[in-house]
């Protein structure tokens, strides 16, 4: 299956930054954003291995609602065009989330795109109540960047896209360090096609907040699902089910001297983690930037007819 290619529109972003026409997305890349983007921290002491069927349920949103239709467009099948208004948004939730990262990875050249609540579970942050906060922080070598993500189940409203634009800006800084780039993306439906605008807010909330990040726990706590996962797939194969680590054919792999590094992390070592992580990652050569590689056996689904079932369900 070819990469979708999927419109993306960028309004007041400084000339220096490039605006691609389309963000071109693989399956295998929707599987990874939507591993790293989910909220479910993957923390053993109070989710466990419901972080991992949280992440499967966002998954299976590929092979069930997406299609790759002409022109490599990514369209909804007639099963998403069935949801009610409440499950459509769900559907623009996750993929608003998705679409978010793969844009800051692809466009903005970021690491670890992570939901600010995830790092704030595993940290033990609490907000105060009333806070304005993003949905996703990453690092880049220019700073940090923040982002809004959003989707929707139609093309935004020209008013909506215009306070879009006002928005202001939430986070003041990260460890004292104005963000280099704080955005908000959204991913709509329009025509059936899905499409991508990203908006650079004007400036910042008289309530913005200032982050305190210690990078070590950051670098953990984006990790710590991946950890859920090979102890999902280890008590599958131990309790003599299948190998094959789901029913909707994902497999997910990591750099082994990383994985060690973050079970070494997990387990009290943290100090010097990021810095650790780092030198891993200059020597590693896998899919993604991250030291992870994904496979996704999705290609006929997203293909296929949404009729080519015979009486008995079997696909033919």
């Amino acid at each position: 299956m070819d990469s979708f290619h999927i419109p993306l529109g960028m309004v007041d972003f400084h000339s220096s930054i490039r605006t691609p026409q389309f963000l071109k997305v693989t399956a295998a890349d929707l599987g990874h954003a939507l591993f790293v983007t989910g909220r479910a921290p993957g923390d053993q002491s109070r989710h466990g291995l419901n972080s991992v069927y949280e992440y499967l349920h966002r998954a299976s949103i590929v092979p069930a609602y997406l299609r790759q239709g002409p022109d490599n467009r990514m369209l909804r099948t007639s099963l998403a065009l069935s949801l009610d208004k409440s499950e459509k948004s769900v559907l623009s939730y996750f993929l608003g989330q998705a679409m978010t990262g793969i844009f800051c990875t692809s466009v903005l050249d970021t690491d670890w795109p992570l939901h600010i609540d995830r790092y704030a579970a595993s940290s033990r942050i609490i907000f105060q109540k009333g806070n304005l906060r993003p949905d996703l922080f990453a690092r880049s070598d220019k700073g940090w960047v923040v982002a809004e993500a959003k989707g929707r189940s139609a093309k935004p409203a020209k008013a909506d896209r215009e306070e879009f634009r006002k928005q202001k800006r939430s986070v003041a800084s990260i460890s004292g360090v104005p963000p280099w780039q704080e955005l908000v993306s959204i991913a709509h439906w329009h025509r059936e096609e899905l499409k991508v605008l990203a908006i650079d807010p004007e400036e910042d909330e008289p309530e913005s907040i200032p982050l305190v990040l210690d990078e070590d726990r950051f670098v953990l706590a984006y990790y710590l699902p991946f950890l859920r996962w090979f102890d999902y797939v280890a008590s599958e194969v131990t309790r003599g089910l299948v190998v094959e680590p789901t029913s909707i054919a994902v497999t997910v792999s990591l750099d082994e001297q990383l994985l060690e590094r973050i079970r070494e992390a997990e387990d009290g070592n943290t100090i010097g983690l990021a810095s650790d992580v780092r030198v891993i990652l200059d020597d590693s050569v896998t899919q993604y930037s991250d030291g992870s590689a994904f496979e996704v056996d999705w290609d006929r689904q997203l293909t296929r007819s949404d009729y080519e079932f015979d009486p008995f369900g079997e696909l033919l």
